[in-house]
């Protein structure tokens, strides 16, 4: 599925044309414009994804108001607000893999490295017992 979000995503994009993917001709000065844009578009679903566990209330940032206490303190249930939310920031993330050259053909190859030196890491410099036996 993922291959599929990457393909779907690049073409928009290029459909789009606002927004860098990847080439050989982007200067080091493009590609940090576009993560930083790409920085503050994550961060803003990231707001979206904690007002709407808040009810969609701004409330929820501010730990000084009694309404935030009681937006904190209701049970949590995952709602198609937040789901729509989490997607959007995926779309971004996945906008910012593309801007620095990942593709759906790499994106895993590069998950399993990352993943891999995680385990080892959990494994072996913190000594999480529930990563032992976890083969490489």
């Amino acid at each position: 599925m993922l291959d599929s979000i990457f393909r779907r995503q690049t073409t928009l994009q290029k459909a789009l044309s606002r927004e860098p993917v990847y080439t050989e001709d982007l200067t080091v000065g493009e590609v940090y414009g576009y993560i930083l844009q790409m920085k503050f578009f994550i961060e803003e679903e990231i707001t979206e994804i904690m007002e709407a566990l808040g009810d969609g209330s701004r409330d929820i940032h501010k730990p000084w108001k009694d309404s935030c206490r009681r937006l904190r303190d209701k049970k949590y249930r995952s709602t198609s607000k937040l789901r729509e939310e989490a997607v959007d920031m995926l779309c971004f993330s996945v906008n910012l893999c593309i801007g620095l050259g990942i593709t759906e053909d790499t994106i895993g190859a590069e998950y399993n490295k990352v993943y891999l030196k995680n385990v080892r890491r959990l494994r072996d410099d913190i000594k999480n017992e529930f990563f032992k036996g976890v083969v490489d």
